[in-house]
């Protein structure tokens, strides 16, 4: 009896001893590269960190193109990291993560970054040539890096204003959308000023188009039957430029 004891308690300890030492082999592989979710928990917390925003914005962070069979060594000493040369803070999509230490190694992330705004946007349909009222409107949350043509962030900025082309529900206003109302109608009459020399000289003209605050409007000179440009001063007023 006593050779067969010794001979189970033989294996036993074999057996503890393969299961220990599957244990440590698992211990040191899992320390042997880095995990998908360990870099990219890197990444979103410095984007977040470093990327610019107002107390009523807030951003997503999307990392892209991490594969999670990717083998790079895990790094003995703190990973650096940097947004890609031509990244602006506002605009970031791509950062760079770099290990120093043996293996060293670097890789390109890129990256989604939405910073959400609320802008004004039409709560309906709002035709071409309407003027808009208050009742139009409502803010929406905007990715501003995709608002290209500019956004409003107040409602009192665009009320009163005219509409360029059609906007429909949900739309955000921006400055290629709106317009300041025509002041001056085309065919009206206008007041042409001519400053010159330090003296001031007016002279009746023809709008031939409408004319906004501060803007170019075409104007036919009736004495000289040439179409001159000026910029709308005031009601039925345009300075010759």
């Amino acid at each position: 009896m006593k050779p067969s004891f010794i001979h189970d308690k033989f294996f036993f300890g074999l057996i503890v001893f393969c299961m220990i030492s599957i244990l440590w082999s698992s211990t040191i592989n899992a320390e042997e590269y880095e995990t998908k979710g360990h870099l990219e928990s890197i990444v979103e917390a410095f984007v977040l960190e470093h990327i610019e925003r107002r107390d009523d914005e807030h951003i997503t962070v999307q990392v892209n193109s991490l594969n999670a069979n990717i083998k790079l060594s895990y790094c003995e000493s703190k990973i650096d990291i940097s947004f890609a040369k031509g990244n602006s803070l506002s605009q970031s999509n791509a950062v760079v993560l770099q290990c120093h230490s043996e293996p060293s190694w670097n890789i390109y992330v890129p990256v989604s970054v939405q910073i959400l705004s609320k802008v004004v946007a039409a709560d309906r349909l709002i035709a071409s040539g309407d003027i808009i009222t208050e009742h139009d409107l409502v803010y929406e949350e905007y990715d501003k890096n995709k608002l290209y043509d500019g956004y409003f962030k107040d409602i009192s900025d665009v009320v009163g204003l005219s509409v360029v082309r059609s906007i429909p529900a949900g739309t955000a206003l921006t400055k290629r959308n709106v317009r300041q109302v025509a002041i001056i109608k085309r065919n009206q009459m206008v007041t042409l000023v001519l400053k010159t020399n330090g003296f001031e000289i007016d002279m009746v003209g023809v709008a031939k188009s409408d004319g906004y605050l501060n803007e170019v409007v075409k104007v036919l000179n009736p004495s000289s039957k040439k179409i001159i440009d000026a910029v709308v001063i005031g009601p039925a007023r345009a300075q010759i430029t």
